[in-house]
């Protein structure tokens, strides 16, 4: 069953998971430049 809000939480939990990964990679990618 493909509920609005299931797909609502997933939409959530993906962008929230991109910005994690955008910030944690950022620090890695100054230290790299260095």
């Amino acid at each position: 069953m493909w509920s609005q809000d299931y797909v609502h939480i997933f939409c959530l939990t993906a962008i929230s998971v991109t910005r994690y990964q955008c910030i944690i990679s950022v620090p890695f990618r100054a230290l790299s430049c260095i």
